[in-house]
């Protein structure tokens, strides 16, 4: 067919087709040309859908979505697709800074050191890609390790993304390096999503005295923290916009793949023969608030794996392995899951203290004991474990085995629970009408029967075996307990004449007894103050076998010996060995002390003039022997001996050399005094105007120095 060319040439309008569709002939191209460099307008309120090729000269300018059901490609090598600045979001490495802590075991929020970023996806199906490269410094005591943790804010709720744990050495040694990290986050929203870190120091108890933590910018380190989007087209609209232009893409036989899909309406299966399938766990995003079924519409069969029904955080339906029957079981939470440390790369902790630290370090809790540990929170624990060991994940009936028997505090058959013509058994029964019977027994044979608020009415209760009850009433008072104390207002005990023999006064507390008080220990009541016992006298045989005996004092006679202050009055003092000897008086008239056996004191102090009198005594005889040096402190060291013997052969003079002159001052009685002294100023001998006579020996010396005279004695 020839080519056939329409042109609307009239400047003045502006020219609209209304058309269904607009289409080439068989064969031939349809060009849209607008002279003069014009632009041609196609205005869709719907979409503009190819479904073969688009081709433009010169400039594609689409005001709004361009949607692209099928990929977006180029034709050759040199054509360029820009991506996008406004695909990422990341921090400037200027505003990284450093934070650091002592504080130990807790995370640190790095948001406020400029560890954030915000980004808001186009897509609710769309990846976001987080780069993290933070400088750190750890381990500057032993076992202090570092880790960091990814969290992620949409609309106010906050989700831990990752933890990794304990970097650094556990040496202590101060160790500066690199965590790096690569996640790729789903976070179905196309709201506003912050991405932040946090940082924890770990403490076993050595206290961090040297600050730890991430290093930045203003400590010369270059850190990265950024997000970018990879983007997913949202399925939101674009199903229906496919449906109505192309027909319907959805047709029997087909798969489609989807990430997320929110139902407005009903997700039905028009063939009762089809099945909804799934190959993932089928999970509520909110905890008890979604049914399977309802009142009107209940499910027909339920089939489900053995030991899979758990009910509430307690109790679980399972099958009795041995005999086939349904049983009901509960979960014993005193006790560490059998399977929860089972698998290659776990290490089992075997002390409930220490795994309870663990649980609640790895969880961040503040769970007291084991009993407070849920189910989720096994789970979530599990999860840690399992993928610091790089295996997979366990579920429930794994971590708590069906057929591991501590792991259940009882395995009841329901066969067994209600059976027609024989025993029930319960554990507890609301009635709120009457309970018609002939006989109460109780079960455990042991404990008796528990029954509160029970009012019994009628005639007297006789021929009871025995009344038990937690508390005893007499009109509005409780006169006996259930810890067996009595309250009574006074108590009266009377002979068989009448005679009023004990009686214990309530509002004084008094007790008065016209007979004997036999007791074992008599114990003081405030723990303080004693006892007291007015007019006391003990007969008998001795007072033996006492553990204590206290007093303010203790007098014998008349005379106080030993006082409250811990001093003891005593006229003299004296001490014996086994044989009867004495080894230690002290004399209290004189303060004289003797003793056979040695005397061991730091000092020894005494009056301004203190003798040490060896026997004889009062004289000038004996020997005084000290084994050991002598120190003598003072200025003046006085010897009355007219004999002094020093084994020595050499004396040592001016041995604190506080003077110049050193020598030998020589005493008369008449008052008068000779010296013989060594200058060293001089570097020589002096006398004191006195002759040196040197005998009949020689006198030697290099030079001979005479001021005065040299006089010549002949024989």
């Amino acid at each position: 067919m020839s080519k056939v060319i329409h042109n609307f040439n009239n400047d003045s309008k502006s020219w609209k087709i209304h058309a269904y569709n607009l289409a080439s002939v068989s064969g031939d191209n349809l060009n849209l040309t607008a002279s003069d460099n014009k632009n041609i307008y196609l205005n869709v309120s719907g979409g503009l859908v190819n479904t073969t090729y688009l081709d433009v000269s010169n400039n594609l300018r689409v005001y709004g979505n361009a949607v692209f059901a099928n990929d977006l490609q180029t034709d050759n090598s040199s054509v360029k697709i820009p991506n996008t600045y406004n695909n990422y979001a990341f921090v400037n490495h200027t505003d990284l800074l450093t934070n650091l802590t002592k504080t130990g075991n807790s995370w640190i929020d790095l948001s406020g050191s400029g560890y954030i970023v915000n980004y808001t996806p186009l897509s609710n199906n769309s990846k976001v890609f987080l780069h993290g490269k933070i400088s750190y410094i750890a381990s500057a005591e032993s076992e202090q390790l570092i880790s960091f943790q990814l969290l992620r804010v949409i609309n106010g709720t906050e989700t831990a993304l990752f933890s990794d744990m304990s970097f650094g050495s556990v040496f202590g040694t101060i160790q500066n390096g690199i965590y790096n990290f690569d996640y790729v986050d789903s976070p179905d929203s196309s709201a506003n999503i912050t991405y932040y870190l946090k940082y924890k120091i770990y403490d076993d108890g050595n206290n961090i005295d040297t600050s730890s933590g991430v290093i930045g910018y203003d400590n010369n380190n270059i850190n990265c923290f950024m997000a970018q989007e990879l983007y997913i087209p949202s399925m939101d609209g674009i199903i229906q916009t496919v449906n109505t232009s192309l027909g319907n893409v959805f047709l029997d036989n087909r798969d489609a793949s989807f990430n997320n899909i929110d139902i407005s309406g009903t997700l039905n299966a028009s063939n009762s023969n089809n099945a909804i399938k799934y190959s993932s766990h089928l999970i509520p995003t909110t905890n008890d608030t979604f049914d399977i079924g309802s009142a009107e519409y209940k499910v027909r069969d339920l089939y489900v794996a053995d030991n899979s029904i758990f009910i509430g955080d307690k109790s679980k339906l399972g099958i009795d392995t041995d005999t086939g029957d349904l049983i009901i079981m509960k979960r014993n939470s005193e006790i560490i899951p059998s399977g929860i440390y089972e698998g290659e790369g776990v290490t089992e902790i075997s002390e409930p203290s220490s795994v309870l630290q663990d649980v609640n370090i790895k969880l961040e809790t503040s769970f007291e004991s084991l009993s407070d540990i849920k189910l989720e929170d096994w789970q979530k624990y599990s999860n840690i474990l399992t993928t610091n060991a790089n295996i997979p994940k366990k579920n429930m009936n794994q971590i708590y085995k069906p057929t591991t028997i501590n792991d259940w505090k009882s395995q009841k058959k329901i066969a067994n629970l209600l059976n027609e013509y024989s025993d029930a058994s319960f554990g507890n029964i609301d009635i709120s009408g009457t309970l018609s019977v002939d006989t109460i027994t109780e079960k455990t044979n042991g404990s008796g029967i528990t029954m509160g608020g029970i009012n019994i009415t009628g005639s007297d209760l006789t021929n009871a075996n025995a009344i038990s009850a937690q508390n005893f009433n007499i009109g509005g008072a409780n006169v006996i307990s259930a810890s067996r104390q009595a309250n009574f207002r006074d108590i009266e005990m009377k002979d068989n004449g009448g005679q009023t023999t004990f009686l214990a006064y309530g509002d004084t507390g008094n007790i008065s007894t016209n007979g004997s008080l036999s007791v074992d220990t008599i114990i003081e009541k405030t723990n303080g103050s004693g006892i007291t016992m007015g007019g006391i006298n003990i007969t008998g045989s001795d007072l033996t076998n006492a553990n204590a005996i206290s007093a303010q004092n203790f007098n014998i006679g008349g005379a106080n010996v030993i006082s409250a202050s811990r001093q003891a009055n005593f006229r003299d003092i004296e001490m014996k060995d086994s044989g009867g000897q004495t080894t230690f008086l002290a004399y209290g008239d004189t303060g004289d002390i003797s003793t056979n056996g040695s005397l061991y004191v730091s000092n020894i102090k005494g009056p301004a003039n203190m003798i040490i009198d060896p026997a004889g005594h009062n004289d000038e005889t004996g020997n005084v022997i000290i084994r050991g040096n002598l120190e003598v402190k003072g200025d003046t060291t006085t010897i009355n001996s007219t004999t002094v013997d020093i084994s020595d052969n050499r004396i040592r003079l001016n041995a604190a050399p506080a003077s110049t002159d050193a020598g030998i001052d020589i005493s008369f009685t008449d008052g008068t005094s000779k010296q013989f002294i060594y200058s060293k100023t001089d570097s020589e001998w002096k006398t004191t105007d006195t002759s040196l006579n040197i005998g009949t020996g020689d006198f030697t010396g290099k030079n001979i120095r005479i001021s005065n005279k040299l006089i010549f004695y002949s024989d």
